[in-house]
């Protein structure tokens, strides 16, 4: 498993009313955070992911894209030719929208850093940055660095793993982002079709 790298993202959403589709009026929300972890060689798998970003004629940012191009990206990214998998912690029960994100983050860090780390043994994890240098939210990627340390103080992730945070320009974080919003979507009863097609790839977390 030496040389596995595991990119990581996240995904929240308000649950919809399976009656009218809408936002439901519990105020209700469910919250995933995917780790997609890439096999083999990581530039073969960028430059896959950026072919299928070309034949779609857009950037693969899952929230951005409409129903129709988020199924034909669901259906790139299951026939891809490089290996990978995912690892999602999410939210076994709804969760209010009131619950600052900071706190469901660091309870499904909690639960898939040690995963991560320890049954399947990768040392190199890529985050999505939350804020460029000097905006005041890069407290918030500090914040991640913090959580790993009380994981390791408690003796739950050995010192070998580390944490990095890169911008949106890590087209691998892109995979992530794919796998997290198609599970909220699931999750959140937006949409049933997608998360199924990349559900073998996946294990689950409920946290």
């Amino acid at each position: 498993m030496e040389g596995w790298c595991a990119f990581v993202d996240e995904s929240r959403k308000p649950l919809r009313d399976l009656g009218t589709g809408r936002v439901a009026p519990t105020l209700l929300s469910h919250y995933a955070i995917a780790a997609a972890i890439v096999i083999d060689d990581l530039d073969s798998a960028r430059s896959e992911l950026s072919d299928i970003a070309d034949r779609l004629g857009c950037p693969v940012h899952y929230n951005n894209l409409g129903h129709t191009t988020r199924a034909a990206l669901l259906d790139e990214v299951a026939a891809m030719t490089i290996d990978w998998a995912c690892v999602i912690a999410e939210t076994s029960e709804p969760v209010r929208i009131q619950v600052p994100d900071r706190q469901i983050r660091d309870r499904t860090l909690a639960t898939l850093l040690p995963y991560l780390a320890e049954q399947l043994h990768i040392e190199h994890t890529v985050l999505e940055s939350r804020g460029k240098p000097g905006s005041g939210f890069e407290i918030l990627d500090d914040h991640d660095h913090r959580t790993l340390q009380r994981l390791r103080d408690k003796k739950l992730v050995a010192g070998q793993l580390r944490i990095e945070h890169r911008t949106k320009d890590e087209t691998l974080l892109a995979l992530a982002d794919i796998v997290a919003g198609a599970r909220t979507d699931h999750l959140c009863h937006v949409r049933y079709d997608l998360y199924p097609r990349i559900a073998h790839r996946a294990t689950i977390l409920p946290c």
